[in-house]
């Protein structure tokens, strides 16, 4: 895997800044100065100064102000987890158009992991790998009663000493409610005994009702994803946020997705962190109708991390890196425009693979060494986002 070194990364930031001084009198003549001052003094920015960051083509500069509302927010430290991705079925009903991982029910390629095949990957993935988070996700399989998951959980805790479930997409609670006739809270008090830590933000692609239904998300619109998050809170589950761009969404609904975030995180503070990741198009339902014909570009990341910094501030104190859709080298550039979690090892993770992208393995060795190449010290966190390690 391409590291950057921190000599290349700095000839990359200041290509058309060739000083400090530079830079600031950029930011002064900014048409977004006014925006960007609101941020610096930690006010709120609304909808149509999202929206116009979403739009600028001063990425330069949105990166140097979400680097210093990053350094006050969330200190110079990077983290990372120590994860398994655990995809346990690709049998799905909902047939979202962007995602290339899912099989019909009853398809020859469909596949469903037993709870002792999930009991012994999780507890090879701690023995021999060291993992302290199993992130278990799959279709929505409606075959599998909420016990499945139960004993999925169970199984996993019964095999392992301390490592976190991060699990299932707001999709598969929504699901097991309606099939179960529980109601969400319901769903996730038992979830939660059998051993559910925490939840992923998989299922918000974005947060607007007519483009949900464009990809395919009738299953689940946007109260319903708000509704899951909000229920897990009140519960004491914390919670992570994502947003999937690079499809068929405007600037103005991007904007809405963060801004409801955000409006969700001051009611709740359940969301520990954001992760933005652009769609892999290549073997989508949308890519072969024409709806996408390329994937977004590495400033569309850089501009995603920085305007979630700008909108979140203190609410959100953790953004990650998009590594595992970019690679590495936009990564590294990420922690510069607002970032400050790199995300988690990856082993066995299918999603992506099946767009055709080669994702690999990723392990803590080279994400300290991609993190150290950008000056920056790294620690390696819990599911909570607590420290349980220094490399410093």
């Amino acid at each position: 895997m391409q590291i950057l070194n921190i000599l290349t990364i700095s000839a990359l930031l200041l290509e058309s800044c060739n000083s400090l001084r530079a830079m600031s009198d950029l930011y002064r003549n900014s048409e977004i100065y006014d925006i960007l001052q609101k941020a610096k003094s930690g006010e709120d920015l609304d909808m149509k100064e999202t929206e116009i960051l979403f739009r600028t083509k001063e990425i330069q500069l949105l990166g140097y102000m979400a680097d210093n509302v990053r350094k006050e927010v969330s200190g110079n430290n990077v983290s990372y987890i120590s994860n398994l991705i655990l995809n346990y079925t690709n049998t799905c009903i909902v047939k979202c158009k962007f995602c290339a991982f899912y099989r019909k029910v009853g398809s020859s390629e469909g596949y469903l992991l037993d709870k002792e095949m999930i009991g012994r990957r999780a507890e090879r993935a701690w023995r021999e790998l060291g993992v302290t988070q199993i992130l278990i996700q799959g279709g929505v399989n409606p075959n599998l009663p909420i016990e499945y998951y139960e004993g999925a959980f169970l199984e996993i805790k019964a095999r392992t000493k301390g490592v976190a479930i991060h699990g299932l997409s707001t999709s598969e609670i929504e699901y097991i409610s309606k099939k179960e006739r529980m109601s969400i809270k319901e769903v996730l008090e038992r979830l939660q005994k059998a051993g559910l830590d925490s939840v992923p933000g998989a299922g918000g692609e974005i947060l607007v009702d007519s483009v949900r239904k464009k990809l395919g998300r009738n299953l689940s619109l946007t109260d319903g994803w708000l509704n899951v998050m909000e229920e897990a809170h009140k519960l004491g589950i914390r919670t992570s946020s994502t947003m999937v761009y690079g499809h068929i969404e405007t600037p103005e609904d991007k904007a809405k997705h963060l801004i409801l975030i955000r409006d969700l995180q001051k009611k709740t503070g359940g969301f520990m962190a954001f992760i933005p990741w652009n769609m892999e198009i290549e073997n989508t339902e949308m890519f072969k109708e024409g709806l996408v014909t390329r994937r977004a570009g590495g400033v569309e990341l850089l501009r995603s991390v920085a305007v979630a910094r700008l909108v979140f501030q203190h609410s959100i104190k953790n953004i990650q890196t998009g590594w595992l859709t970019n690679g590495i080298p936009l990564a590294q550039l990420a922690l510069t425009y607002g970032a400050n979690d790199w995300g988690g090892t990856i082993f066995e993770e299918e999603v992506i693979p099946a767009t055709g992208k080669e994702v690999g393995n990723l392990q803590a060795q080279t994400i300290v060494e991609s993190v150290n190449a950008m000056g920056r010290p790294v620690v390696e966190r819990d599911n909570f986002y607590s420290i349980i390690r220094n490399f410093n």
